[in-house]
C-alpha cells in the first residue's frame, strides 16, 4: 500500500480552495454522503483540482487512514491530525467547520495586514527611489561622506554577525522538528503569545475529542503517537512519553512544556470524571482560541503605527544622507 501511495505526485490545494474544500466536505457528511461519494462530488466543485481529489480517494481506496490520504492536499499536519482525531473519536463534521473557520480567520488576516502595508510601503518604495535618485543622479553635484576606517570596520563587523546569525538560525530552522519550530515560535517576541495560545488550543481541543470517547490519558498518548509524524501532536506526544518513561510526572512534564497549557494541572487535580475533564478542556481550548484573536487583531492594530514610524526614520535618514556631506564640507572651510 505504501508503494502505491508513494506513487502519486504531489499535488496541492490552494490556501483559497482548502476552505472552501474542508466547508463543502463536511456539509456533504452533514446531508448522509458517504466520505467517497463527498470527495467525487467534489470534483464537479473543483474540476481544476481533479488530480488531487483523485489522489486522495485512490489513497482511501488503497486502506490509507483518513491522515495519509489529505496529505496531497498540502492542508497543515495539524489540522490533518485534528481531523484523523476527530474521524475515529469524535464528530468530524464539527472539526470540520471549526477548522473551516480557522483557516478564514487567516484568511481575512493577511487581507487585512496586505491593505494595512499597501500605503506605508509605497512610501517606502517612493523614499527608495529619491535616496537612489541622491546616491546615482546627484552624487556629483553632492558633497561625499567620507567614512573612517573604524566606522567601516564596526559597520563590517556588525553586518558580518548578522549573516553569520541569519545563516546559522536558517541550517537550524532548516533540520528542526515540527515540535522544535514550535517551540521556538513561542519564544518570538511579539508573535510568541499568539502562537502560544493556537498551540494551547489545538492540543486542548484534541484531548477533549479523545477523553470525549472514553480514552485514558496513556491510551491519547498511544493514539496520538498514530498521527501523522510531521504533525505536533504526534512529536509532542512522543516526548511526553519518553518523559514519562524517565520518571517524569505528567504535573512536571505539564509545567515544564510550553506547548501545554498549564490549565491542565489545575483541571488533573479536581478530580473529575473523564466526560467532565473533556468538557473542561474544550472551553480551556475556545477561550485560548478567543484569546488568539483578540491578540492577533490588537498586533494587527500596530502593525501601520509601526511601519509609519520606519518611514518617519527613513525620512530623517535621507535628510542625514544630504546634510551630513554638506556640514563636513563645511567644518573643512
Amino acid at each position: 500500500m505504501k508503494k502505491l501511495i508513494n506513487n502519486f505526485a504531489v499535488v496541492k490545494l490552494s490556501r483559497r480552495q482548502q476552505p472552501f474544500f474542508l466547508d463543502t466536505l463536511a456539509k456533504l457528511l452533514q446531508n448522509g454522503f458517504a466520505l467517497e461519494v463527498a470527495l467525487k462530488t467534489l470534483e464537479l466543485l473543483l474540476p481544476q483540482q481533479k488530480s488531487v481529489l483523485e489522489q486522495v480517494q485512490k489513497r482511501l481506496q488503497a486502506g490509507a487512514s483518513l491522515d495519509l490520504a489529505l496529505l496531497p492536499t498540502g492542508i497543515s499536519a495539524t489540522i490533518i491530525s485534528q481531523l484523523a482525531i476527530a474521524d475515529v473519536h469524535g464528530n468530524l463534521q464539527q472539526c470540520l467547520q471549526e477548522n473551516v473557520q480557522t483557516l478564514l480567520v487567516r484568511q481575512k488576516n493577511r487581507h487585512q495586514i496586505g491593505n494595512l502595508l499597501t500605503y506605508p510601503l509605497f512610501l517606502l518604495g517612493s523614499l527608495g527611489t529619491l535616496l537612489l535618485f541622491l546616491r546615482f543622479e546627484m552624487a556629483e553635484q553632492l558633497p561625499r561622506w567620507h567614512w573612517t576606517a573604524n566606522q567601516l570596520w564596526i559597520l563590517t563587523a556588525i553586518g558580518g554577525c548578522l549573516g553569520l546569525l541569519v545563516i546559522i538560525q536558517s541550517c537550524w530552522w532548516w533540520r528542526a522538528t515540527t515540535l522544535q519550530r514550535a517551540l521556538q515560535k513561542t519564544h518570538w517576541p511579539f508573535v510568541g503569545p499568539i502562537y502560544q495560545n493556537y498551540f494551547h488550543s489545538v492540543i486542548l481541543s484534541g484531548l477533549a475529542t479523545f477523553l470525549k470517547s472514553g480514552l485514558s490519558l496513556q491510551e491519547v498518548l498511544q493514539a496520538s503517537q498514530g498521527l501523522p509524524q510531521a504533525s505536533l501532536q504526534q512529536q509532542l506526544a512522543a516526548e511526553i512519553q519518553q518523559q514519562l518513561l524517565q520518571g517524569q510526572s505528567l504535573t512536571q512534564i505539564v509545567r515544564r512544556q510550553r506547548l501545554l497549557s498549564k490549565e491542565i494541572n489545575v483541571a488533573l487535580g479536581l478530580g473529575h470524571t473523564q466526560l467532565q475533564l473533556a468538557a473542561e478542556f474544550q472551553t480551556l481550548g475556545q477561550i485560548k482560541h478567543d484569546r488568539l484573536q483578540q491578540q492577533l487583531q490588537n498586533l494587527i492594530n500596530l502593525i501601520q503605527p509601526c511601519l509609519f514610524i520606519i518611514v518617519a526614520g527613513v525620512i530623517f535618514g535621507t535628510y542625514l544622507s544630504i546634510l551630513l556631506p554638506i556640514y563636513q564640507m563645511m567644518k573643512g572651510l
